[in-house]
């Protein structure tokens, strides 16, 4: 990547991590593992890479805001009053960056499915948890109360597939990868997510299991799908 272009996109990165930082979205320690993250994607892809990374980060954010008083009240809202640290930053965005470094042609692809599964996620919990009645356990369909690690609702789905679908549409606009490939992206993102649902309703063990754990399982399952998809040549 040409000097000019690395830079502009390590000031964005800097730039972005500042903002977030002064609105709350992340905590001091947060922003720096930000930095790393962006920047690793920055110096490997270039502003192409940033573009499915920003949707991730910018969407990801909002949704965390969206009906916080409902969230607080029934203990669903996200540590930190809304703002990540560097643990969780990592875990949603680690795998993407080490997907970002591979040096393989499927790097871009790896990344955004890393990418999707990790908004696909977020906005799953985010939006899951302010849906009427109770979630279910895949794959059984049991129900659980609200807030249960791997529960799913309809609302929650739909909002994870739209999600995944935005990354895709994002890193295919940028060049990162092309539109033929993007459908890949988006399912391997849904599926990473849901993947961890399904992990969970097997295994109660993997449900009780931290966070930050659950999130790299999500995001490197979608990373490795969408990178064995784009390498196996579909899409191409």
């Amino acid at each position: 990547m040409p000097a000019d272009s690395a830079v502009a996109a390590l000031s964005i990165v800097f730039v972005g991590a500042l903002v977030a930082r002064f609105a709350r979205a992340l905590d001091t320690s947060g922003a720096i593992a930000a930095c790393a993250v962006g920047g690793a994607v920055a110096i490997a892809l270039g502003l192409a890479g940033l573009a499915p990374l920003g949707a991730f980060f910018v969407v990801g954010s909002a949704a965390t805001r969206v009906g916080w008083k409902q969230k607080k009240a029934a203990g669903t809202a996200e540590r930190g009053d809304g703002a990540r640290g560097a643990r969780r930053v990592l875990a949603k965005g680690g795998v993407a960056a080490l997907a970002a470094l591979w040096p393989a042609a499927c790097a871009g692809p790896a990344m955004g499915g890393a990418l999707a599964a990790a908004l696909a996620d977020t906005l799953g919990t985010e939006f899951g948890t302010l849906a009427r009645g109770k979630p279910r356990m895949l794959p059984t369909l049991r129900e659980v109360e609200p807030g249960t690690a791997g529960a799913v609702s309809v609302q929650g789905t739909l909002a994870a597939v739209g999600g995944a679908a935005l990354v895709a549409a994002a890193g295919a606009a940028t060049g990162l990868f092309s539109w033929n490939v993007a459908p890949l992206v988006a399912v391997a993102g849904v599926i990473g997510a849901l993947g961890e649902s399904v992990a969970a309703g097997v295994a109660p063990a993997f449900a009780r299991a931290p966070g930050t754990v659950r999130n790299i399982m999500t995001t490197a399952l979608g990373a490795t799908l969408a990178g064995l998809a784009f390498a196996g040549g579909l899409g191409q």
